[in-house]
């Protein structure tokens, strides 16, 4: 029978000093997986709670072996991510912080009575994805491209250009 994922009160959490840390199947977060080559292997993750200046704090590392799709070439792309986030916890009837000092050093996120880890971890996996993952240098053009051929918008430029 599989475990429930865990799930914590995030300020009580963060008052109390609490750490959580695990590991979680890819394949299990399916947002994550629609931007994967493979959803193979496992997310180690450690939220740790904490006080800062009178304010909860989450800090959540992750890292994970990803296999991402190279957006120049196509092919798979070995992505190793380590990602560590600072996350205020707003209450409710708090202000948000809007002071870019304060900005810099964390990003806020409402505080929740029933937090689930899971869906957290996955969110900041996902904030730490490169925007076009690519190969620093790819092997080969993608597929169906050769250098020299034709290109069907080429003539296209001669038409934009004022005569």
């Amino acid at each position: 029978m599989p475990r429930p994922d865990p799930v914590i009160d995030s300020v009580r959490f963060a008052r109390e000093g609490g750490v959580v840390s695990g590991s979680i199947e890819l394949s299990r977060l399916d947002r994550l997986v629609e931007h994967l080559e493979s959803g193979a292997g496992f997310a180690e993750f450690e939220v740790r709670g904490g006080m800062e200046e009178g304010k909860a704090l989450l800090t959540v590392t992750v890292r994970a072996g990803l296999r991402l799709r190279c957006q120049r070439c196509l092919d798979g792309l070995d992505y190793p991510l380590a990602a560590r986030s600072r996350l205020l916890l707003v209450e409710d009837g708090e202000r948000w912080p809007a002071d870019e000092s304060t900005e810099e050093r964390y990003d806020a996120i409402p505080a929740q009575r029933e937090l689930d880890l899971v869906t957290l971890v996955e969110d900041e996996i996902l904030l730490a994805l490169p925007l076009a993952p690519r190969h620093e240098t790819c092997e080969a053009p993608a597929p169906g491209l050769k250098a020299g051929e034709p290109r069907p918008f080429a003539g296209l430029a001669k038409l934009l250009r004022p005569n």
